[in-house]
């Protein structure tokens, strides 16, 4: 009643293929997410484990959901990785640093991406007057997906045009 021999087992340590040898994974290859865990002669040889922004880069090439609390705070301040990020999944932008919230190009990103996940909470008071930023807020994509609440956090300028109101509630 043991595993023993040539086989595949998907468990909750991940996807193994190869060896068996008395109920252990002897020789072969246990997949975990975008890791290969090596056996030889059931011990685990962790040299494909990858670093872990060589990690989250290839999570989101598979498009494989990243847990932003579970990474590292030097990953989440990564400018370019964030930017990624939220172009691959189209959320993430609230859980962003106060930091990367005031970069206007990671701003612009998640705007472009998910224009119905910025509200007055998540957008620095500075951009509400930006010229490229209203720009992109009032094109058709955003406007399409835009959120309610966005309306809110706007300039008063716009709030105050009938055409743009008129606009928005189509």
């Amino acid at each position: 009643d043991k595993k023993h021999g040539k086989g595949c087992l998907n468990d909750q340590d991940g996807y193994f293929e190869g060896e068996f040898k008395d109920d252990f994974k002897w020789n072969g290859v246990l997949r975990v997410g975008v890791d290969e865990i090596i056996f030889k002669n059931g011990k685990k040889d962790l040299s494909k484990i990858l670093p872990e922004k060589e990690r989250f880069l290839k999570q989101l090439e598979n498009e494989e959901y990243v847990n932003l609390d579970q990474i590292s705070k030097k990953l989440k301040n990564d400018k370019d990785l964030m930017i990624k990020y939220i172009s691959v999944f189209g959320f993430g932008f609230n859980q962003f640093s106060k930091k990367l919230k005031n970069d206007k190009e990671v701003l612009i990103s998640a705007i472009k991406n998910s224009p119905h996940n910025i509200t007055e909470k998540s957008i620095n008071k500075k951009y509400l007057k930006d010229k490229d930023i209203i720009k992109i807020l009032l094109s058709e994509n955003s406007l399409k997906n835009m959120h309610i609440d966005v309306f809110k956090i706007l300039d008063d300028k716009y709030k105050k045009n009938k055409n743009f109101v008129i606009k928005l509630m189509k």
